[in-house]
């Protein structure tokens, strides 16, 4: 099933190249940021503890908060402490996003960052 999302990923880089408008020079500067950027925003799902890919600090800190509300004993001060944590990486990666997306919209030009904007990497 990984195969198929990698497939997918191709096909939107490919597009994203074509909407872009850049030269082969340009968007070897461009794809390393833009990839950072979609993986931020569209992270390839994980299938199970099998997958190969490993999970991000976020989808972790839920499992965890997942896996400490089905124990219907836990204690509330272990609840409060899962979801601290889940709050704490979601602000993590927010910020990195944020930082991501300062990074890719240096190098882009207006209509460049306009395209970026409609295909929702960009805000």
């Amino acid at each position: 099933m990984s195969e198929h999302f990698a497939q997918q990923r191709q096909m939107a880089f490919d597009n994203l190249k074509n909407q872009l408008q850049v030269s082969e020079q340009e968007w070897l500067v461009i794809k390393p940021r833009l990839q950072v950027v979609y993986d931020l925003v569209r992270p390839m799902p994980s299938f199970g503890p099998e997958s190969a890919r490993p999970a991000s600090p976020v989808e972790q800190k839920k499992r965890e908060l997942r896996e400490t509300l089905n124990n219907k004993d836990a204690p509330a001060d272990q609840v409060k402490a899962k979801l601290t944590a889940l709050r704490a990486a979601q602000l993590n990666a927010a910020q990195e996003l944020t930082k991501a997306r300062q990074d890719l919209r240096q190098i882009m030009t207006l209509r460049q960052e306009a395209t970026l904007v409609v295909n929702g990497l960009l805000d």
